[in-house]
């Protein structure tokens, strides 16, 4: 067998490390990065509600493949809506814009956001008077209810007689027919709640007049008034009426005694007049008063 110099064995050695030694230090391969060209937002509008849930929007990088898809979020007016992360919450009445901005290159994308206040539910409705009365020769009449709470959003009623030959209704306002009482119901479309008044349909007064329009008294001499008011028409309902003294130094009208009759008494000479009031109408008469002696 041939022996091998100490020199032939070195020079093998490095002949195996050389090229080892050269890949250990030659240049690292680049990596490749793709830019950003633009972004999307989607949806590009959205209508909320105050109270709504929150909404994930959600955002496209172009292309699909670059390398840093990573976006900052804004609210151009975050009294109206917030975002986070592309989550939207719903925090007043208004419009606002939501911008998301990518990191690379600092393209935008926008959400265009509305948003509505809260509806708020009806609890109930009444008529702010359980009863009505109402005349067959007067004009009809509008019944007025009550909301609770009073900023409910939906306020539509439907309405109902019970007795369509005694009074109608359409939109709150009534109509008598004929006399009689009836019921009339509104039912509310919020919530189906109801409400009922009665209506009572009357012969309403259209005018009163004193007779005689003038009459002559003495002092300390008391005299029936109440007879002497004529009606129009004369089979009205409601009769009720009140008098007054146009100088109460001079005559006074005292209040109806146990039979509902009215007198006044005279003090001194000198001409007084007696006014007359309806209760229904308010209707008015005069009545000129003198006192002779």
């Amino acid at each position: 067998m041939r022996k091998l110099s100490l020199h032939t064995s070195i020079a093998a050695a490095l002949a195996l490390v050389g090229p080892m030694v050269a890949c250990k230090g030659g240049t690292t391969p680049e990596i490749q990065t793709v830019a950003v060209t633009g972004i999307t937002v989607a949806p590009s509008t959205l209508a909320l509600t105050v109270g709504d849930p929150t909404v994930q929007l959600e955002v496209t990088v172009a292309p699909a493949e670059a390398t840093n898809k990573s976006v900052t979020w804004e609210s151009d007016d975050e009294t109206v809506a917030t975002v986070a992360d592309g989550v939207v919450t719903a925090v007043a009445e208004g419009t606002t814009v939501i911008r998301a901005t990518s990191i690379d290159g600092d393209f935008e994308g926008e959400c265009a956001v509305t948003v509505t206040p809260a509806v708020i539910a009806l609890t109930g409705i009444a008529f702010e008077n359980d009863e009505e009365n109402i005349g067959i020769n007067l004009p009809p009449v509008t019944l007025a209810l009550v909301f609770t709470p009073a900023e409910a959003a939906n306020k539509s009623v439907t309405w109902e007689s019970d007795d369509e030959t005694i009074v109608t209704v359409e939109d709150g306002v009534v109509t008598a027919v004929a006399e009689g009482t009836t019921i009339i119901r509104a039912t509310s479309v919020d919530g189906g709640h109801e409400a009922e008044c009665t209506v009572n349909v009357i012969v309403g007064v259209e005018g009163v007049a004193m007779q005689p329009t003038t009459l002559q008294t003495v002092t300390g001499e008391a005299f029936r008034i109440d007879h002497r008011v004529r009606f129009t028409p004369e089979n009205a309902t409601n009769k009720n009426v009140t008098f007054r003294s146009s100088d109460e130094t001079a005559l006074t009208i005292a209040e109806p005694d146990s039979q509902g009759y009215v007198y006044a008494t005279a003090h001194k000479m000198g001409n007084v007049t007696i006014t007359v009031r309806t209760e229904d109408g308010g209707h008015e008469a005069d009545m000129l008063v003198q006192v002779v002696r």
